[in-house]
């Protein structure tokens, strides 16, 4: 029977830093507030800081906080926002070879999952995949029930750290809201810094 793989969407098989950059920008110019470069913005993103540290390093009033967070949610998976995410150079040249050889899945944490299957049908993904689940839960009871899953790949710890208690071949990648320092203290099988990568990985396994 053929081995499974599970990918994560966001940061995994997109690149999702210009909409995480431009929802900050915009409800900051809302209020009046000037906000960090893209660079300095995304690398502390990067670096797991503290929203609230993030917005405080950009002069905001504590009192736009509450605000900031719930105008955040409400913007993060519009279709609006998610049509400035794009897809990684090496995602669909990655997609088409493995799906040769396993049955792949996507598993993706978001809310929305109207605007979620619109933007993979989009972008062009949708038909590489046996199963495309969105989910607001931890991964861990996902990743159980997908038959013959060898191997989780994807940016965070809430890829990592399920596939590891269940015994299942980690793959961070370092393309997304996880820089390497921090995916290396959540100790993946592999870590790797572009899709293209996996190839070798599977081969060798």
């Amino acid at each position: 029977m053929c081995d499974s793989i599970a990918f994560d969407f966001d940061g995994t098989l997109i690149d999702i830093s210009m909409r995480d950059y431009l929802i900050y920008r915009d409800i900051l110019t809302e209020g009046n507030y000037k906000y960090l470069s893209f660079n300095n913005y995304w690398e502390m993103r990067r670096s797991k800081i503290n929203i609230f540290n993030l917005l405080q390093s950009s002069n905001v009033d504590e009192k736009y906080f509450d605000y900031f967070i719930q105008k955040r949610k409400s913007l993060i998976e519009i279709e609006e926002y998610l049509k400035k995410d794009i897809l990684f150079p090496h995602t669909i040249k990655t997609l088409k070879y493995l799906t040769q050889h396993y049955n792949c899945y996507l598993v993706t944490m978001r809310n929305n999952k109207f605007n979620t299957l619109r933007q993979i049908e989009w972008l062009g993904i949708n038909d590489y995949f046996k199963e495309i689940i969105v989910t607001s839960q931890n991964k861990i009871n996902t990743f159980s029930k997908i038959k013959n899953l060898k191997f989780v790949i994807g940016d965070t710890e809430n890829d990592i750290i399920p596939a590891n208690k269940l015994a299942i071949i980690s793959i961070a990648i370092t393309t997304g809201i996880r820089n390497e320092k921090l995916l290396k203290k959540y100790e993946p099988d592999f870590l790797i810094k572009d899709l293209i990568e996996i190839k070798n990985i599977l081969y060798n396994v």
